[in-house]
């Protein structure tokens, strides 16, 4: 008898089952790089407005034009070089599926985002690992990405710029360098840009073989939202758009991208607020007994705490519903956490907690 999975490709077969999971309501969460303000109350009005008066039956465009419009114009580029997603994810998707073929060769840092890896694996193709540096402040290693992926006649790098889950900032002129060197397309994930004022935008004009991921779920405030973006050249921009599919967005993300983008000042103020939160975070973690912290450009913290990485992250979901990101499934990582900057209050409790777990011991 026939066996159904034999129907499925084996690339699929291969990854782990997804186990289930499901919201702690009243949870401080603090562990997947959420925004922990709200968008205005003026913006939200906005949006539910024009909301109310979209006609529901009818298809959104058939592809997001005015969106893209307004993010070419929040680029200061031509509406010729955004390709608009239904969240970052669903963009690394069409990416790593336009480039990667099975056998194919792709190159990245380690540790960086576990999404990457997935993503290559499905396509058939072998992920090469470059290793980020502790004691060098998880530099990029830009001479080895470019050895790395000439040896192997690599079809794209990528990084996560800055990175995920080091939080670690990367110089434009090191990024580009690699664009000129790395002889392959360069996928730059730029979801946490905002929070280190790091913009790698001009590389897409200097470089043909370079593609810029953004997200509207960081700095925006919208990761309920789900919309990502490309910012690339034209040509590779062109390629892309045929891949997406017919009448990507809702009514919702659709109206909620175009509202925001009309009103953007927010930005810069939550994210004065989150930088600033990070740093005091940072040097309040740091007075805590075995920790060291490591400098971060992005809206989290890595922190090593050593063998009780596991029982303080249980202890603060148990005793305190607060939930960070315990970083065992990094190897290179283990026994470090991962806390997302909070609210001032959230950060006052996770605090709190955490002193209470040293004072039991």
């Amino acid at each position: 008898m026939t066996n159904v999975l034999d129907f499925l490709r084996p690339e699929v077969r291969s990854q782990r089952e997804i186990g289930r999971f499901e919201f702690d309501g009243v949870a401080h969460r603090l562990q997947w790089n959420e925004h922990p303000f709200d968008l205005p109350e003026s913006i939200r009005t906005e949006i539910l407005a024009r909301l109310a008066e979209r006609k529901w039956s009818d298809y959104t465009e058939f592809r997001p034009y005015t969106v893209i419009g307004k993010i070419a114009e929040f680029h200061g580029l031509s509406d010729k070089q955004v390709v608009v997603t239904p969240s970052s994810s669903a963009l690394i998707q069409l990416v790593f599926s336009a480039v990667l073929a099975a056998g194919d060769h792709v190159v990245m840092p380690s540790p960086t985002y576990l999404r990457y890896k997935l993503t290559a694996g499905l396509q058939g193709s072998h992920t090469h690992f470059v290793p980020l540096d502790e004691a060098g402040g998880f530099a990029l290693p830009v001479d080895e990405l470019i050895q790395t992926a000439q040896n192997h006649q690599a079809k794209m790098v990528v990084i996560c710029a800055p990175n995920n889950p080091t939080g670690t900032v990367y110089d434009l002129s090191d990024v580009a360098r690699l664009a000129a060197g790395c002889g392959c397309l360069l996928f730059v994930d730029e979801a946490y840009a905002q929070f280190s004022y790091r913009d790698m935008t001009s590389l897409v004009n200097e470089f043909d073989n370079v593609v810029l991921g953004r997200t509207f779920s960081k700095a925006l405030a919208m990761a309920g939202v789900r919309i990502g973006y490309a910012i690339t050249s034209e040509v590779l921009a062109k390629e892309f758009m045929k891949l997406v599919s017919s009448f990507i967005l809702n009514h919702f993300s659709e109206i909620a991208a175009q509202v925001v983008l009309d009103n953007p000042g927010y930005i810069a103020d939550y994210t004065k607020q989150i930088v600033e939160e990070r740093e005091r975070l940072a040097e309040a973690i740091d007075d805590l007994e075995g920790t060291t912290v490591f400098p971060s450009g992005t809206n989290f913290l890595l922190i090593r705490v050593g063998k009780e990485a596991s029982e303080l992250t249980d202890y603060l979901k148990k005793e305190h519903r607060i939930l960070i990101n315990n970083l065992a499934p990094y190897q290179e990582l283990a026994g470090c956490i991962r806390i997302s900057i909070g609210s001032a209050a959230q950060n006052d409790l996770l605090l709190a907690g955490w002193r209470s777990f040293l004072e039991r011991r």
